[in-house]
């Protein structure tokens, strides 16, 4: 890779790393049910959009870092910033490998709604099974309690889901001839 390329990756992934960011903190719903705070918000859409359109590294970089990046900047989820790295980083990782290894093999919309099922459906089981975990084990809740809580979970994330990749799904059909031709 030479070092122009490598600034261009470099410059590109902190670009979709800040619309990530702004995806969650500028573009959000919040609700609390059963003492749990839902958000519906746009950062899984910009995370599914730099793996499908720039690649797997920088898909998993900039869900990670900018989803990880609200989180602190929050101060309400700082507990779930090494877990939402994790989980986010493998989300794009996921969708832009699978985009990356089927896209001689099916048309582009084919492969396109192919990364971005499993991506998400990578994070909605994954999202509640870590929001548990740190419901119980961080925040000492009860077994039940924390289930109930998770369940709300569960919603937002099959919503954020719903919405981030049928989003993105629209989205690409714009950017992608673009940024195909540029590069």
């Amino acid at each position: 890779m030479t070092k122009l390329s490598s600034i261009k990756s470099v410059v590109i992934t902190a670009l979709m790393s800040a619309l990530v960011f702004l995806g969650i903190y500028i573009m959000r719903i919040e609700v609390v049910i059963l003492g749990n705070h839902i958000m519906v918000h746009f950062g899984n859409m910009f995370c599914l959009l730099a793996a499908i359109l720039f690649g797997r590294r920088c898909g998993a970089l900039a869900g990670a870092i900018g989803m990880s990046l609200f989180d602190l900047i929050s101060g309400r989820f700082i507990v779930y910033v090494p877990f939402v790295f994790i989980l986010k980083y493998f989300m794009g990782f996921i969708c832009g490998s699978i985009k990356n290894k089927y896209e001689d093999r099916f048309t582009l919309n084919k492969i396109n709604l192919l990364s971005i099922i499993a991506a998400l459906l990578f994070n909605i089981i994954f999202s509640p099974v870590i929001s548990f975990f740190i419901k119980v084990v961080v925040y000492d809740l009860n077994f039940y309690m924390a289930l109930m809580q998770t369940i709300g979970s569960i919603m937002s994330t099959i919503i954020n889901a719903c919405l981030s990749g049928s989003l993105a799904l629209i989205l690409l059909k714009f950017i992608e001839p673009i940024v195909i031709n540029k590069k």
